[in-house]
């Protein structure tokens, strides 16, 4: 365990520590420029966000999908070539392909204002859905809990992962009449000293 612990740091650290601070930084750039509370300041930009994402990123991500844990596919520390060929496709094709997710969701949103209205409750306490999801999902999949990973066919797995996210959306509903934040927002304020 402690090799493969050891194995799958050293990989994220590779993979994805540099990766995600770049994603960090153009989120930052995003919100200062208000790129998604003004996007009409930016037409151009969602059109291609709509196109790449659906003709380049939806197939590459489906392909990275079938690499990483398709039939055939071995993960962990076992994992064979194929697989890791899938983790660094889906790496590098994220970015478009959340491009094309928020551009869709944006179009939407613009034809259908209420759309995702169901999204703005947990999007209000998105640390402690984000936390909590890694948490019960690990309690329902790792050796120290429910044990249940590599058990289960997909299926399962996608509507344990859905299920897993509606409980957290329905407790943040519940939440949120109560107080202004989350439990994890509420303790970030604290340490931060910031509103937000």
């Amino acid at each position: 365990r402690m090799v493969a612990w050891l194995v799958v740091q050293i990989a994220h650290v590779m993979y994805y520590f540099g990766f995600a601070l770049m994603c960090f930084f153009a989120g930052l750039a995003a919100a200062r420029n208000a790129l998604f509370t003004a996007p009409e300041r930016f037409p151009h930009l969602w059109i291609w966000s709509r196109g790449l994402g659906l003709a380049v990123g939806l197939p590459l991500g489906l392909a990275s999908a079938w690499l990483a844990a398709g039939p055939g596919s071995s993960a962990g520390i076992d994992a064979d070539a194929r697989t890791t060929y899938g983790v660094v496709l889906g790496v590098f094709t994220a970015p478009l392909l959340s491009a094309g997710y928020a551009a869709w969701m944006l179009a939407l949103r613009t034809r259908f204002p209420g759309a995702f209205a169901f999204l703005r409750m947990p999007g209000r306490m998105s640390l402690t859905v984000y936390v909590g999801q890694s948490a019960l999902l690990s309690a329902i999949f790792a050796h120290w809990g429910g044990g249940y990973f590599g058990t289960l066919g997909t299926a399962a797995t996608s509507a344990l992962a859905i299920g897993v996210w509606l409980a957290l959306a329905i407790f943040a509903k519940f939440w949120l009449t109560h107080f202004d934040r989350g439990p994890l927002e509420m303790l970030l304020k604290r340490i931060t000293g910031r509103a937000h």
